[in-house]
């Protein structure tokens, strides 16, 4: 295939912008794992002070008949197989946008090598 010197110059054009974009793929990913990973952190760290108030409580309150009362701690308690439901979406998300900065390199890298091993007219 013979192409002109114009066309393999564009190819290869195209073949880094598409790299370009697939760093910023690569970021944007990098930033939601960031995000998902802060999010997980944050629900453990606040059902860890419930449990620090309760255990607080108990201890400050030894002496009483009253039961503590976890009304307050579980709204934000779940059970692990509800909140990985929740947060699925994120992960297929960050997923997605993996498959999807790999894929776009991949072509961008050939598009920029492609011109080296065609002919020019």
């Amino acid at each position: 295939m013979k192409l002109s010197k114009v066309w393999l110059n564009r190819i290869e054009g195209i073949g880094l912008v598409l790299i370009l974009f697939s760093f910023f793929a690569q970021s944007f990913q990098n930033d939601s794992e960031n995000s998902f990973r802060e999010s997980q952190n944050y629900h453990l760290n606040k059902k860890l002070d419930h449990i620090w108030i309760w255990i607080g409580k108990q201890y400050s309150e030894r002496g009483s008949e009253e039961p503590f009362s976890l009304k307050s701690a579980h709204k934000d308690w779940e059970f692990y197989s509800r909140q990985s439901k929740e947060l699925e979406s994120w992960e297929n998300k960050i997923e997605l946008f993996e498959q999807f900065g790999t894929w776009i390199f991949v072509l961008g890298t050939v598009l920029v090598i492609a011109p080296k091993f065609l002919n020019e007219e």
